[in-house]
C-alpha cells in the first residue's frame, strides 16, 4: 500500500470539518462591542477624539506650536490619556 491511499480517505473528511469550521465560524451570535454616545466603539470614538486634539490650532494661518499653547492645551491631554 502506498501513502497516498490513505491520504485519499482522510482529505474528505478534513475538507468537511474544515468547511463546517468555517461556517459555524460566521454563525455566531457575538454582539457587537458597545457603543458610545455618537454610536462609535469605545475605541473609534477615543481616536476621533484624539484626531481632533492632534490638530493643532493656528495662528494667522500656520500652526501655532508656541509653548504657551502647549500649557493651555495640557489639561485636555491628561484627560484624553486617561481614557
Amino acid at each position: 500500500m502506498s501513502a497516498g491511499i490513505g491520504t485519499r480517505r482522510w482529505a474528505p473528511r478534513v475538507g468537511l470539518l474544515m468547511a463546517l469550521a468555517l461556517a459555524f465560524s460566521f454563525a455566531t451570535d457575538a454582539a457587537p462591542p458597545s457603543a458610545a454616545a455618537g454610536g462609535k466603539p469605545p475605541v473609534e470614538a477615543l481616536f476621533a477624539d484624539w484626531r481632533a486634539f492632534e490638530t493643532p490650532p493656528s495662528l494667522q494661518g500656520a500652526p501655532d506650536y508656541r509653548a504657551s499653547t502647549f500649557e493651555r492645551r495640557r489639561a485636555e491631554l491628561a484627560r484624553l490619556r486617561g481614557r
